[in-house]
């Protein structure tokens, strides 16, 4: 999709843009509340989208029609934010939220407008017309990509403090240029911040994550002072690196990272969070510094980031999985053992990820050419191990639980589980031991003597 050229807009009531654009389902929307007698308004993020050039993903409405209005005239709507006028009517193609702003004609949407966060969000398209009205400027911010508040900065800052962090996901996602003026309220702004639901937090920073200029917008967040607030835990190791007289900068090593990892959120997530375990340390007559990755700290310390966020459960498993399981330098010396325990540990559902981080951190720090070559090996040779279908899960051995309680003759208890597992080591180690039979004589001669459980 073409971006609109703003430059042939007006201030007001400018170009006839059309609803050639708008889906069907928000249309016949659109035309069941006009021609009921009120009228309605495309606005909001679809606007801007489609002006940027970019596909619409959201459609937002505003009209003259109340809630109760709008609840008797459609059978399906959703009373999500009633006390702020706002519903959502369900289609079989995605809800639509509608605002109610009160006052009938061009008084109502322009009071609407001007009560919204950034100009560029302040548009709203006319229904029949497709009529663009932008009271504000949003065109043209639009034009030069620049985010600026609608209205004073500070004012609409701390009527909704989560406007902070949607002018840092604006530049991470859309890559806009903030305001001055809005930068200098952020920092006037931030004890706002800790009034902020953890889930409205967290849904922001997901957003801004999987933006294609993240490095800008969380650099952006720690000039401003609003990643002390959010993400304290990389903030401190932007203070380290500061402190430090070591030439490899951390931080921003992080930031690269993320930058260059695929857009899935959990490779994302781990390319943020797989290096808050590095530790340093100062020896030597010259006060040298070394500094190692703790990816064990890496993982506790990313749980407790998605823990205070409140992510879902099975998203905190995978990402400190591939946190855990970092893929460090010097794979060259691997055994096929060692492969294969990192198989095990990560899974294959997650090995494809699992690469994609160790490629995104090599090349965002000081990678030698050697160093890719390096992962195209290990790569081929995991490549090599999966097409061998190695027992990667307890559950692929050729026995199981009852068959060692039979042999031991054991009770059911954790030490049946136990032994499962060391067998589990034993055939990584040599998956030619995987056989019934010879299992069974392997932990006779090991367990024999056990009778009872622990």
């Amino acid at each position: 999709m073409e971006p609109i050229d703003m430059r042939e807009t007006e201030t007001l009531y400018g170009k006839l843009c059309g609803l050639d654009f708008v889906p069907n389902h928000v249309l016949e929307i659109m035309e069941h509340l006009f021609h009921s007698g009120f009228d309605v308004w495309l606005v909001g993020g679809a606007l801007r989208d489609f002006f940027s050039g970019q596909a619409p993903k959201d459609w937002d409405l505003a009209t003259s029609a109340s809630p109760s209005e709008i609840m008797r005239l459609f059978p399906r709507v959703i009373p999500v934010g009633i006390q702020h006028g706002t519903v959502r009517i369900h289609t079989a193609q995605g809800d639509i939220e509608v605002t109610t702003y009160g006052k009938p004609g061009r008084e109502g949407i322009l009071a609407d407008l001007g009560r919204r966060d950034f100009t560029v969000n302040a548009l709203a398209l006319s229904y029949p017309e497709g009529r663009l009205l932008d009271p504000h400027g949003g065109s043209e911010d639009l034009r030069h990509h620049l985010l600026k508040t609608v209205g004073n900065a500070r004012s609409r800052l701390n009527e909704d403090p989560l406007r902070i962090l949607r002018a840092g996901r604006f530049l991470g996602v859309y890559g806009y240029r903030i305001h001055p003026n809005v930068s200098a309220a952020v920092k006037d702004s931030l004890a706002g911040i800790d009034g902020i639901a953890v889930e409205r937090i967290r849904d922001e920073m997901l957003k801004l994550i999987m933006g294609k200029h993240v490095e800008k917008a969380f650099e952006w967040m720690r000039r401003c002072g609003v990643l002390r607030k959010v993400l304290p835990e990389l903030e401190r190791e932007c203070r380290r690196n500061r402190r430090s007289s070591c030439p490899f900068d951390a931080y921003r090593h992080t930031l690269y990272t993320v930058h260059n990892s695929p857009f899935r959120l959990r490779v994302r997530l781990a390319a943020l969070f797989h290096r808050l375990g590095q530790k340093t340390s100062v020896h030597g007559a010259g006060r040298r510094e070394n500094r190692s990755l703790n990816s064990q700290a890496s993982a506790h310390a990313a749980f407790a980031v998605m823990d205070r966020w409140r992510m879902p459960q099975q998203l905190i498993q995978d990402v400190m999985i591939l946190v855990r399981n970092h893929i460090p330098r010097n794979t060259l010396r691997w055994g096929g053992a060692q492969l294969r325990r990192l198989l095990a540990a990560v899974g294959p559902d997650l090995l494809e990820d699992l690469l994609d981080l160790a490629y995104a951190d090599r090349i965002s720090g000081n990678c030698r050419e050697k160093s890719l070559e390096e992962l195209n090996r290990l790569r081929s040779r995991i490549s090599v191990q999966m097409k061998s279908r190695p027992p990667l899960h307890i559950g692929d051995l050729a026995l199981n639980g009852t068959d060692v309680m039979q042999a031991l003759s054991l009770k059911p208890g954790p030490l049946v589980g136990e032994i499962l597992e060391q067998i589990h080591q034993w055939v990584l180690d040599e998956p030619g031991l995987n056989v019934r039979d010879v299992l069974i004589d392997r932990i006779q001669a090991k367990y024999g003597g056990i009778s009872q459980n622990k």
